[in-house]
């Protein structure tokens, strides 16, 4: 792989990132949450496997959110951070940006009012709203995080990754072992954003922003997310105009590492530029 040198970072309004490749084109892929760190160590393996065969053509960053969230921060605000940030930092255009999971969230509003900076728009795993079991999954995990009480938050994790019986209390007890290392450092800072994060997804309400959205989008998901079930990504497929619909068999977290994930990117992305052409 093309420079697989690993770089931290913030942009100029404090948004963080980590970056690798050497492309001449620019990605930016919008990490998932509720949570704004970036991961380090053995947990970025997941990330880099999924968008390693970008990077002879890109330099991808894999951006979070900014610290120091106020109380009532929204997902509307988070669009208009990456709005000020590709101005700032990129001359105002990146060639493409994929919104994952409560990226995807952010990513709706990003498309409806700021998609002139940006070639290409991809939403991974997400849809509209969120399922009410995601839901309370990620509230009461930021609840615990913004206790202190990391152990139990990470168990809580399991949930969302198997239903109930042995595979999740199996993980459920490995992840209240290994829980503050997989969390890794965290302030009160974090403790405060993780909890303000959860409140803009169950308040995300993207409906008008969908039906205003006029460029192209490409929308890839799994047919078993618990998170966002197939027919919530059908129906806010449905609101947008020029929405390319990929659906992968998959469950949430795994979406964007289906082995079709990067060819339908690419393919969207020629398939754009030879319209503008």
């Amino acid at each position: 792989m093309a420079n697989r040198k690993l770089i931290y970072g913030k942009f100029s309004n404090g948004v963080p990132y980590l970056r690798f490749g050497a492309g001449a084109k620019h990605l930016l892929f919008l990490l998932g949450g509720p949570g704004n760190t970036l991961p380090v160590g053995a947990a970025t393996s997941g990330f880099i496997r999924g968008m390693q065969s970008f990077c002879a053509e890109y330099t991808v960053y894999l951006v979070s959110r900014k610290s120091g969230l106020p109380a009532g921060y929204t997902t509307q605000d988070m669009a208009d951070d990456y709005a000020e940030m590709i101005t700032n930092d990129f001359g105002g255009y990146v060639d493409v940006v994929i919104g994952f999971s409560f990226g995807g969230l952010i990513l709706q509003h990003f498309a409806a009012d700021h998609a002139h900076l940006a070639g290409h728009l991809v939403i991974g795993g997400a849809a509209h709203h969120v399922s009410n079991t995601a839901i309370q999954i990620d509230h009461q995990y930021a609840i615990l995080v913004s206790q202190g009480r990391d152990r139990e938050a990470m168990a809580e994790r399991a949930a969302a990754l198997f239903p109930p019986g042995i595979r999740r209390s199996l993980l459920a007890a490995m992840l209240w072992v290994f829980g503050k290392v997989l969390l890794g450092p965290v302030d009160s800072t974090f403790r405060n954003d993780v909890l303000i994060e959860a409140q803009a997804e169950q308040a995300h309400d993207s409906i008008g922003s969908l039906k205003r959205i006029s460029e192209p989008i490409l929308i890839v998901c799994g047919s078993d997310d618990f998170a966002f079930p197939l027919r919530d990504v059908q129906e806010m497929a449905q609101m947008i105009a020029r929405a390319t619909l990929k659906v992968y068999n998959q469950g949430h977290s795994t979406v964007f590492l289906d082995q079709r994930f990067v060819a339908d990117v690419r393919a969207f992305v020629n398939q754009s530029q030879a319209k503008a052409g």
